[in-house]
């Protein structure tokens, strides 16, 4: 029989989904489709999706043809999927998934922070979380991170659900709990690479475990039958690319060293994480500051604080990643959680503060007024950016519209390429009709040969070499192209026909 206080405590869980989950849906899927264009990196991820699906080809996902094996393909498979469901693909379609593995995530942080605080305290830890601007940028967005996150968030919330508090679990309880971790585990291998998910959430959840003096705590949580769950399911993908396509381990090869060394372009300084924290905790960074101290002193003292596990979990995250040369911000994403509970100490003493300055006021009356009327301008500001601001500083708005004007000028008939590398992926999502991805000259020679006729897709400066496999001529061009130096690096349509086509156009020219 259910007692009367855990009756009331879940009441109050129920009640803060409600409202955490009715902020983040509001937040996270306001003008999802119509904010901005796909930005680069969504761009590769959903034109990939849509080339998958378009050719049926779910092993390996492509990019023209080019394979992308840098990264397994969960992301793809996921946005794949929902967009046959939702009947196509466009922005808001890729991105919809995303935006709900952003309410999970906050969702999670409530449960999460309700288990190791009180109901109130986690109310407001969902709400904060999801009004930082880390986590409104990558809901918002059709790259994997945010699903990595709400699976390490998952992972943690099990642990802790099992590990904190004098509940009494049957042996059936634990199994599940237990099975669910390596579950999650083995899954967070299928979207940033075998171990990169599993290492922080292993790091977070066993290093608590030493630190509170129970190390041998860790034993319980070993699992033949979940290791073998793990593994079946992070190792599944890789070892068949292996088979099919072997130059995938020489990809994997080098972008495990790339991202270590940042020969790929991350490479960054060792304060680089000590700069970005604070930007992505936007707008309740202050809050952090004014929490920080009291948190940092019982996880000093106390050694089975929550604020130890949260310090812990907060700190070995950018630790470890410090070590590698390649650094990105939004590797910060799956520690930041864990400092959001400090911000929500911080804001409950700022209206202790502020009760104690005007003492007619009670501090229930200040955190039921002011912490509300803040939380409210905060969103008002993330929909008016959203809205607002964003679609006009859209950096690829000119080449969508661009790309969307390319059917209009081919015959129906005509056969229509993209000529590049990963940019590739843009003009697949974008243009309604077929097209044919091709990163070498070569390939565009051998098309040639089948057809009088053939529409391209490609950067201004690659006239020159189009000219190796035929007769090129400027259709029309895009107004302008992000990152552009020159006209020369704006997405062209040029049209290519036979030497010996054009030869017999001018003869009948000058016959007429």
């Amino acid at each position: 029989m259910t007692s009367p206080e855990a009756h009331a405590s879940g009441s109050s869980l129920y009640r803060s989904w409600l409202i955490v989950g009715g902020v983040g849906a509001l937040l996270f899927f306001f003008a999802l489709g119509s904010c901005r264009t796909l930005t680069d990196h969504e761009a590769l991820l959903a034109g990939s999706a849509k080339q998958m699906v378009a050719e049926r080809s779910w092993l390996v996902p492509y990019i023209g043809d080019i394979p992308r094996l840098e990264k397994p393909p969960l992301p793809q498979w996921i946005v794949g999927c929902w967009a046959m469901l939702a009947g196509g693909f466009n922005e808001l379609t890729v991105r919809m998934p995303f935006a709900a593995f952003g309410v999970v995530v906050i969702l999670l942080e409530t449960v999460l922070m309700s288990r190791l605080f009180d109901p109130r305290t986690g109310l407001w830890c969902g709400l904060i979380q999801a009004t930082c601007v880390y986590q409104i940028a990558h809901a918002r967005l059709a790259e994997s991170d945010i699903i990595l996150q709400a699976l390490v968030l998952g992972a943690i919330t099990l642990f802790v659900w099992r590990e904190w508090g004098n509940s009494v679990w049957t042996m059936r309880q634990h199994f599940v709990i237990q099975l669910g971790f390596w579950t999650l585990l083995g899954l967070m291998n299928l979207l940033k690479g075998v171990g990169f998910g599993a290492i922080l959430t292993v790091l977070t959840c066993a290093g608590w475990l030493v630190l509170r003096g129970d190390a041998r705590g860790l034993r319980k949580w070993w699992s033949w039958p979940g290791a073998a769950l793990a593994m079946v399911i992070g190792l599944a993908w890789p070892v068949a690319v292996a088979v099919y396509e072997p130059a995938g381990i020489a990809i994997w090869k080098d972008q495990i060293l790339g991202r270590a060394t940042g020969s790929l372009g991350y490479h960054q300084p060792v304060w680089y994480y000590l700069l970005h924290w604070p930007v992505q905790l936007l707008p309740w960074t202050p809050f952090l500051f004014v929490g920080a101290a009291a948190s940092w002193k019982r996880a000093r003292t106390e050694p089975a604080s929550a604020d130890r596990l949260l310090w812990w979990w907060a700190l070995s995250h950018p630790a470890l990643l410090t070590l590698s040369s390649g650094k990105h911000h939004h590797y910060l994403i799956y520690a930041l959680p864990a400092l959001t509970p400090i911000i929500v100490q911080g804001l409950f003493r700022a209206g202790k503060d502020l009760a104690h300055r005007f003492v007619a006021l009670r501090t229930p009356m200040i955190m039921s007024y002011a912490g509300p009327c803040l939380l409210a301008v905060v969103i008002v500001g993330h929909l008016t950016v959203q809205s607002v601001i964003l679609p006009q500083r859209d950096p690829s708005a000119a080449d969508t519209q661009f790309l969307s004007q390319v059917e209009q000028q081919i015959p129906a008939e005509a056969p229509l390429a993209a000529f590049g590398g990963q940019e590739v992926a843009r003009h697949v999502f974008y243009v309604a009709r077929p097209l044919t991805g091709v990163s070498h000259v070569e390939r565009i020679a051998a098309m040639m040969h089948n057809t009088q006729e053939l529409f391209v897709i490609a950067r201004g400066r690659a006239e020159d070499e189009l000219r190796e496999a035929g007769n090129v001529v400027t259709v029309m061009q895009s107004r302008a192209t992000r990152r552009e130096k020159s006209p020369q690096d704006r997405y062209t349509l040029f049209r290519m026909t036979r030497r010996e086509t054009l030869a017999a156009e001018s003869i009948e020219r000058r016959e007429q």
